[in-house]
Formats: structure tokens, sequence, C-alpha cells
């Protein structure tokens, strides 16, 4: 059985994307076409959470070009081997992390796309950071670009980078947390896995800059 406090180690936010993103594009003199680390950059824990306000799960799937993933469910190793792709690692035992990087071309830009299997997720994927791409930032070349002839990413609410702030608020509701440009949403609730009354979490985290949407970030771990 897993204590409260290890179900909240694994229900992570990814805080500074954006931040990061944008510290590599802002001088262009310094850092041009400067590549963006290979690894999902760094994790940052929700202390302290507050009682989750969200009544529905926001983001419980992710379609990448013609694959539906579903969080906490789909492994990691299926989705390479429907889109290709190398599987990063780093961290042993419970700061163990898994990932497969993605990047494309869409409307609103170019974007990047980490899906990540922590240990807590027994090789499924269980959440995910979309980063649209400043000017100059350039992905690495392991994440595996997709082809322009398949759809890209699609989350429900037609959540996406480049979208305003009040686009998400009308799309959301009220979040749960403000904490400086971040918008973060919180759904919990109990659910049966074979037998067993697990509590299902999904953490949603909108980063905004200038009141555009510059990240969306997502986790959905279960436990018992």
């Amino acid at each position: 059985m897993m204590t409260r406090r290890l179900s909240y180690i694994a229900f992570i936010l990814i805080m500074t994307a954006a931040d990061v993103i944008f510290a590599q594009t802002a001088s262009p003199s310094a850092h041009a076409r400067a590549p963006l680390s290979w690894e999902p950059p760094p994790e940052t824990e929700l202390v302290n959470p507050p009682a989750a306000t969200i009544s529905k799960e926001i983001v419980a799937a992710i379609q990448v070009g013609r694959r539906t993933i579903t969080l906490d469910k789909t492994k990691i190793a299926d989705v390479q081997a429907h889109l290709g792709g190398t599987i990063g690692h780093r961290g042993d035992a419970g700061d163990s992390l898994s990932w497969l990087c993605f990047q494309g071309v869409e409307g609103s830009g170019s974007w990047v796309l980490w899906l990540e299997s922590g240990e807590i997720n027994g090789g499924t994927v269980g959440g995910f950071q979309w980063l649209r791409l400043g000017r100059d930032a350039t992905p690495d070349k392991r994440c595996k670009r997709l082809p322009n002839s398949v759809p890209g990413v699609k989350l429900p609410h037609r959540l996406h980078p480049g979208m305003t702030e009040a686009a998400v608020l009308k799309a959301l509701g009220t979040p749960t947390i403000r904490q400086g440009g971040k918008l973060i949403f919180l759904h919990e609730h109990k659910e049966s896995i074979r037998g067993q009354t697990y509590n299902s979490m999904n953490m949603v985290t909108v980063v905004l800059r200038a009141g555009v949407v510059t990240a969306i970030e997502a986790w959905k771990p279960a436990s018992s």
C-alpha cells in the first residue's frame, strides 16, 4: 500500500518548463539555435497540495499522430512501437524516469512533446509536457519529428500552446491554484481496478507568458 506522501511524490508538475525555453531564446546572440536538452526539464514537486476543486478529469488522454495515449494505462513501449522514437532514462528506483520525445510544427508554431513514465507508473505513460518553442530553440535530434502528413498533438477541450488565457478559463473554469504565470487544475476521485480501490488524481498545469499559453503539462498517477 502506498502512503499519501508517496502518491503526491508522483503527483509532480514540470513548473519551470516555459521559463527554461524562453531563457534559452531570450538572447539570440548568446543562444542562437541552442538545442533543447534531450531530457525533460527538472521536475518540481507540488508541496502541500490543496484539495482538488475540479469535478471531472481534465486531461486523461493525449492524441499524438494517430495514436491515442491514455495516461496511466498505455505502455510507453507500445507508444514507441507505433510512433517510433528513442526511449530515454534517468535516475533509479523511485527517482527513475523514462520518456519519449517528439517534435513538430502546427498552426501555433513549432513544438516539442515529452511523454513521461515514472517508477510509480509501472511502464505506462503517466504524464507529458507539451511546449511551444521560441524562434531560436532547436529540439534535440533524438526528439522524433512527426511528419506533416499525420495529425500532430490533440488534447481534450481543444487545449493547445498558443491559445489565450481567456480561452483556457472558458474551457476549464477557475483553476485550483494560481502560481505566478501558471494555472493549476486538480481533480481527484476513487476508482476500482481489479477489485482494489485506488485514489486517481489528475493534475493539469497551463503555463502562460504575456497572456498566451506556452506549455501544457499533465500527470495522472493512481495510488492505493
